[in-house]
């Protein structure tokens, strides 16, 4: 029977060692570099989109898409109060202010993606979640993802922005908290 058991747990310790990754990193912006790596999107956004990415606990997995319209797309994927694909009521209080917030000079850019052995991460914790945000306009898009356990500079940045985002979020009534699957119903 322990011969069993061990295997067993094993195994559970293998599948939950392989986090999400985070997707791609959209094109960025014509005129962006890594000084300037948050160059004007032409008119302003048109969409935004932020994920959550799980980590080896309970942290939540969802993307949120916001267009500049008002509509609202959730897909929560594991460890959220909503799971499944939504349209959330029309918010065009909420673009706005997710608009103020990836476009202000306050909260610069990261110069591209922040993750263990990409950019600027270092020391590197573990067990976090990870972030991707991407605002795309009618000429341009930009993004970026970040893994939270990262240090330095540019994890600096990626972090204060990531925050801000999941802060608007939340004050506009968006699901961000997370909640173990199967301690909790949607």
């Amino acid at each position: 029977m322990r011969p069993f058991l061990f295997v067993l747990v094993l195994g559970c310790l293998a599948a939950c060692a392989t986090p999400t990754p985070p997707p791609p990193t959209p094109p960025a912006a014509p005129g962006s570099s890594p000084e300037n790596p948050a160059a004007p999107l032409g008119e302003g956004p048109l969409s935004i989109a932020f994920s959550a990415y799980p980590c080896f606990g309970f942290c939540p997995d969802f993307t949120v898409t916001v267009s500049a319209d008002g509509a609202v797309r959730y897909e929560g994927r594991r460890f959220t109060t909503l799971r499944g694909v939504h349209a959330l009521p029309s918010n065009p209080a909420l673009f706005q202010a997710l608009s103020e917030v990836v476009m202000s000079p306050r909260l610069p850019w990261p110069r591209g993606d922040v993750q263990p052995g990409k950019g600027d991460c270092d020391p590197v914790a573990t067990d976090l979640p990870s972030y991707a945000l991407s605002v795309r306009s009618s000429d341009a898009a930009r993004g970026f993802s970040f893994y939270a356990g990262c240090g330095g500079a540019q994890a600096m940045r990626a972090r204060a922005l990531s925050d801000a985002v999941m802060a608007t979020l939340a004050a506009h009534g968006v699901p961000t908290e997370g909640v173990p699957d199967g301690r909790a119903e949607p």
